[in-house]
This record gives structure tokens, sequence and C-alpha cells, in this order.
């Protein structure tokens, strides 16, 4: 759509400097994006009502690039009468903002930077939460106890000196699956000796909120996120000295230094959970230190989740073995296919085949 009428005089309806590809993604994303003549104003004083996040990435995805700008200026400065088409002019436009790039980096920082730190806290509460539950959990102390205690009634015929006053929370894994001669498995007699003699404990899933979702936690990876963030807000701090203008430059930089007293908390939560994992690992294995220093809250974790989740298992089992027991005894008129529960019901209900041969007999 170019033409020469002379050396000097260049006219033209549109030139286009993108590749069509590149035009159609800038007229989408023109489409996308408040008035152009609130744009450069919104950028410079941050203004959220005008520009929100899912505009500020669309920015700073498919914004003017530096060759693009080089590009469409030469074409300006070569031809000054020459209209440019919608997109490139809409690039040009944009390029006048000084650091556009960094200024929407820095923008998207400060609106969505808050999130991960809220999250990284959050993982940190529950490995700690977790922990106390662990500590605190009278109905886990009455079945480990019971564990113990049946342990030792296994070792009876042994001398006194092989009865254990504790062991490795190892063990738990293979309580698990551990069976006896026959089908039963050692959670089964368990459970019994919990409902025999505290039969409150039955309840132990009810005393774990937190425990489940720590199970999924592990330090090395707790601390790369934290020295991820860390990086991250170095790279926008570094971004932020390019900016001297009022009211970019407060919000910008007021949110940095409130990030960083964050990261500064959130490094020494970090620690804290440490040592209160340790405490805790402490607590069910004392006097071993290196299993404490080489345990993970992965595995630790894991195997109360597995042991207390196999437990309730066990539970709901036994249940409904005892309802089912009960429904036999008791009878059960709906079922029509089995002849002692209709014995059982006509009996329940004053008849009984003697009565009913009489009756057929008269």
């Amino acid at each position: 759509k170019f033409s020469k009428n002379s050396l000097d005089d260049y006219v033209s309806d549109e030139f286009f400097v993108l590749d069509v590809r590149r035009q159609q993604e800038i007229m989408e994303l023109i489409e996308f994006l408040p008035p152009e003549n609130l744009l450069k104003s919104a950028i410079l004083s941050l203004d959220k009502a005008i520009l929100t996040k899912e505009n500020i990435v669309l920015l700073i995805e498919r914004g003017p690039k530096s060759d693009e700008i080089v590009a469409i200026k030469n074409v300006v400065e070569t031809f000054p009468k020459v209209q440019l088409g919608k997109a490139e002019q809409f690039l040009l436009n944009l390029s006048s903002i000084d650091h556009l790039k960094s200024r929407l980096t820095c923008w998207l920082f400060t609106l969505t930077f808050d999130q991960p730190l809220y999250e990284f806290e959050e993982d940190l509460l529950i490995l700690k939460n977790a922990c106390h539950e662990l500590e605190n959990s009278k109905c886990l102390a009455n079945c480990l106890g019971a564990v113990l205690s049946f342990g030792n009634h296994l070792n009876a015929d042994f001398s006194a000196l092989n009865r254990a006053d504790g062991f490795y929370v190892d063990a738990l894994d293979t309580i698990i699956d551990l069976k006896d001669n026959g089908i039963e498995t050692l959670l089964t007699y368990i459970v019994d000796i919990l409902e025999t003699n505290i039969p409150e404990s039955l309840s132990i899933k009810n005393d774990f909120q937190y425990l489940p979702s720590a199970y999924e936690f592990d330090f090395d990876n707790l601390k790369t996120s934290l020295l991820e963030l860390i990086d991250e807000f170095f790279e926008v701090k570094k971004l932020s000295k390019k900016f001297n203008d009022g009211i970019f430059h407060d919000i910008v930089n007021s949110f940095l230094d409130s990030t960083k007293n964050r990261l500064k908390q959130l490094i020494q939560l970090l620690e804290e959970c440490k040592s209160t994992f340790n405490d805790c690992v402490a607590f069910f294995v004392p006097n071993d230190p290196t299993y404490i220093s080489n345990i993970s809250p992965k595995i630790f974790f894991g195997i109360f989740v597995d042991f207390i989740e196999s437990l309730s298992q066990e539970i709901i089992e036994q249940n409904q073995k005892k309802n089912d027991r009960g429904k036999r005894i008791y009878g059960n008129c709906d079922d029509l296919h089995d002849p002692m529960s209709q014995m059982i019901d006509n009996i329940r209900m004053g008849y009984s085949i003697n009565n009913n041969n009489n009756n057929n007999n008269n």
C-alpha cells in the first residue's frame, strides 16, 4: 500500500512494518485493553481502576519490542508523511513511556507478590501446627501406648530384659501390614484394646487437621521456594532504581520496604519451623541426634498419616462387622432369602413353627 511519487514525496494509506501475525496479535491486545488515551497516565500512576493485572501481563508479554520500535522509528524518520498501520502506531505510542517493561514488571510485582508470601507463610504454619498436633494428641499417645503394650505382650515369654520402654516410629509402617497366623492384622488387636480400655481414643482422626497437609512438605523445597521469592524481590528492587518520578516511585518503593520486612519474618519463621520439627521428632525419638537430623517432614509425617489412616479404616471396618452381626442376631425382615432371619422375625412377632403347623392342621 505504499507508492512513490517523487524522491521527496511519499503517499500511503497505511505503512506496515510488522508481519501479519504480529499485527493480529497487537490488534487483539488493543481490543482487550482500555482506551489508548488512558493507558499512559494509568501506567505512570499505577491506576488499578484503569488497568487490571491481566492487562499488565498482556502488555508485558505482547508490548513493544526494541527491534520493532527501531524499525518503526526508521520508517517515520525516513518517510515523515507516511501513515503507520494501527498496530505500529499503538506500539510507537507506548514506547514513549520510559522503561515501559520495567515499569510494568514492578507494578505487577506490587499486585501479585503478596499471594506467594501468604502461601509460603501458610505452609510454614501448617507444618508448625502439625507438630503441635502430634505432640498434644492424647488419642495418639493412647494408641502408641496400646501398640507398645501389645508388643510387650507378644514378648511375654521372653525375659523381662526384652520388654521395651518405647519403639522407633518407623515401626508403625510395619504394624499396618503385620498379620497373625490367620487373617487378622495387628491393628485389629490394637483397636480391640482401645475399644475395651480407652474408647475415646477411637476418634483419633479428629485430632489432626494439619497433619495430612504437612505430609507434603520438605525443608529443602521450602528453602528453595523462599530463595526464589528473595531473588524476585531483588530483581524488582534493581528495576525500581530506574524511576524517580513521584507517584510510581513512592508506591513501588513503599511496597518494597514492607515486602523486605515480610521476607525477613519468613526467614525467621522457617528457622523456627525447623526447630519446632526437630523438637517434635525428638519428642517421639529422644536421644538419637542422627535420626533427628536425617529424617524429613515428608517421611516423618507420612509415617503418622499412614498409621492414623489405616487405624481409622480398621475402626470403620470393625464397626461395620459389628453392625452386620447385629443384623444377623436380631433378624432382618427385609432379607427374604435368609431363613434364619425370617425365623427370628417370627419369634419376635410371637409366632413359632409349631403354631404355624397347628394352624395348618386346623
